[in-house]
């Protein structure tokens, strides 16, 4: 792969201030920055895209392991995903073969309730701690509505979601805290169908007083797949590829219409990985 288009930027504490910008170093020498990862003998290591709202990049991502994290810039969606797989297989050679779970979080940050009006806010998304996104700025006139959704795959086992709330205006502050936080239990919203709430807001002890009981609807699910051995869906595989067309005409009058597109999500999926369709990769925010 050519390494002409993908740039590193240096360890950093995700703060409020680091988010804003990155510096990224050409990978266009003789020796790259992501050539000197030596991930052989490493246990733990955490490999992830990351959204754009965290460094201000599209096509990023991180590593972390034993001796910190780096974060590198890919020129566009299908390259990032390709170093990422290649990067998890160099950690992981036997992965296919081996019987496996992964976690995924589906989330919409949707609107809040009962924060001061005239004020711009917007959420930063945590799993265990650890930043994953953030939602753009919004201004609460009659009604704060962000409506922003977030998809995240092959997640390291994470148990809670925690929502900081913060006001725009404190964003170039050292010591920027946030308004409050919610904090959600994934096993509350694991399975196959979405939760929707309003959750309310824990608020800051110094906002206490000032801001009455605030709550922000979120709408989630979190997701633990087990993944058998490649070997286990050969035959499954080869059925779909050889008669997609008259599974499709007998399942699509029985199906509603969620159901209709995670169905065909999965065959394409199915399709695209026995070669019988073409991958395309459309545009990405991430």
């Amino acid at each position: 792969m050519s390494h002409s288009s993908l740039c590193h930027c240096p360890s950093r504490r995700f703060t409020m201030q680091s988010m804003r910008a990155a510096s990224y170093e050409s990978l266009s020498g003789i020796l790259s920055p992501i050539e000197t990862l030596d991930l052989s003998n490493e246990t733990g290591v955490i490999i992830r895209p990351l959204h754009s709202s965290i460094l201000g990049e599209k096509h990023c991502f991180e590593v972390i392991h034993s001796g910190g994290s780096q974060c590198f810039g890919c020129a566009s969606a299908a390259e990032r995903d390709t170093w990422i797989d290649n990067l998890r297989r160099t950690v992981q050679p036997n992965k296919d073969n081996c019987e496996r779970v992964e976690n995924m979080l589906s989330l919409w940050v949707n609107e809040a309730k009962d924060l001061p009006t005239r004020k711009k806010y917007f959420c930063e998304v945590h799993l265990d701690s650890s930043l994953y996104a953030r939602t753009t700025s919004k201004a609460n006139t009659e009604k704060l509505f962000w409506g922003e959704h977030f998809e995240f795959n092959n997640l390291p086992q994470v148990g809670e979601l925690t929502l900081h709330v913060f006001r725009d205006e404190d964003r170039k502050r050292k010591d920027v805290s946030a308004l409050g936080s919610l904090t959600i239990p994934l096993a509350e919203v694991t399975g196959r169908q979405h939760v929707e709430k309003w959750y309310p807001i824990n608020v800051h002890p110094l906002q206490k007083g000032k801001i009455a009981s605030p709550t922000v609807r979120v709408n989630l699910r979190y997701q633990n797949i087990k993944v058998l051995p490649m070997i286990h869906y050969k035959e499954f595989a080869e059925y779909i590829t050889c008669n997609y067309m008259p599974l499709c005409t007998v399942l699509e009058p029985s199906l509603k219409v969620k159901d209709k597109e995670e169905v065909a999500s999965a065959l394409v999926h199915i399709l695209q990985c026995t070669s019988k369709a073409k991958v395309t990769v459309p545009p990405s925010n991430i």
